[in-house]
């Protein structure tokens, strides 16, 4: 299809475009509230880590009979720890939430104009969390659906960002190690120190996970930002006058896009409720004043 740019020669036309600025691309409010939460989850998970690494120096001290067990002070520290775990599993079920929402909507953008490119149902961004092993892996092959749907180009197969693969094996590693360390035996001090530092790692790796985790969500939100929206294409024939959003390339002679069509990955992104398309009876671009 040949289209014409006022002010642009063909041959500028036909030349090969620049790639769109992924870094400039929008992020939008509920991408940024999934930032929030992580950040929320992050600042839990040094508190929580604060706590168990308190109890399990006094654990140590006692078990090394530096001092005797004051089981007042026990009792104090294990109480700091719970309402550290408490409070952080509450912020990461509320984080949860917000990116699932997150994943899930963009999965069903993706969906009408990338579809070929997505294995799973959208269901599976919420089932794939709770599905026993299935959640180790379903999440993450969602994830590398959208990365690759998000893509300038679909051909050849993109690759996924190491950063995508990081991300999630700290979050997996981050999850054996807080199972591990809360299901050990706590009946001896020793026992406890085991125990905390175990979940204390844990809880540092979540931190990395969730710094990551930002990177991974910021990064897909400005690329699917990038994806062309699917156009209506159910104008009524000789009724109707497409209707390109600005710094689109404008067609003559009452051009219309046929079925299947996508605009050119480096065009700018229409604006919010752009109307593709037009009655005849209203006034179009200059270019179709005579058409």
């Amino acid at each position: 299809m040949k289209v014409a740019i006022p002010g642009v020669a063909m041959s500028d036309v036909d030349a090969p475009r620049p790639e769109p600025n992924v870094e400039l691309a929008r992020v939008g409010a509920l991408a940024w509230s999934v930032v929030v939460g992580l950040l929320a989850c992050a600042a839990m998970s040094v508190w929580t880590v604060v706590a168990e690494l308190d109890r399990a120096r006094y654990a140590a001290r006692v078990s090394k009979g530096a001092m005797g067990l004051d089981e007042g002070r026990m009792t104090s520290l294990d109480h700091h720890v719970a309402t550290a775990r408490g409070t952080s599993f509450a912020v990461l079920l509320v984080t949860a939430v917000v990116f699932i929402t997150w994943h899930y909507r963009m999965l069903r953008r993706l969906e009408r104009s990338r579809g070929e490119l997505l294995r799973h149902s959208t269901g599976w961004v919420i089932w794939g969390w709770f599905v026993p092993l299935v959640n180790f892996v379903r999440p993450k092959q969602m994830i590398n659906d959208a990365w690759r749907a998000t893509a300038t180009t679909t051909t050849p197969r993109p690759r996924v960002a190491a950063r995508v693969h990081v991300w999630w094996a700290l979050w997996v590693l981050s999850q054996v190690l807080s199972a591990v360390g809360t299901n050990l035996p706590r009946g001896r001090p020793e026992d406890v120190v085991k125990a905390d530092r175990i979940s204390a790692g844990g809880d540092v790796i979540t931190v990395l996970a969730a710094v990551l985790a930002i990177a991974v969500v910021v990064g897909l939100s400005r690329r699917e930002s990038l994806v062309p929206k699917p156009l209506p294409l159910s104008a009524m024939p000789g009724m109707m006058l497409f209707n390109p959003p600005p710094g689109w390339p404008t067609p003559q002679g009452g051009w219309s896009p046929p079925p299947g069509w996508q605009p050119d990955p480096s065009w700018p992104p229409a604006p919010e409720g752009w109307n593709f398309w037009l009655p005849r009876s209203e006034r179009g671009p200059a270019e179709w004043s005579n058409s």
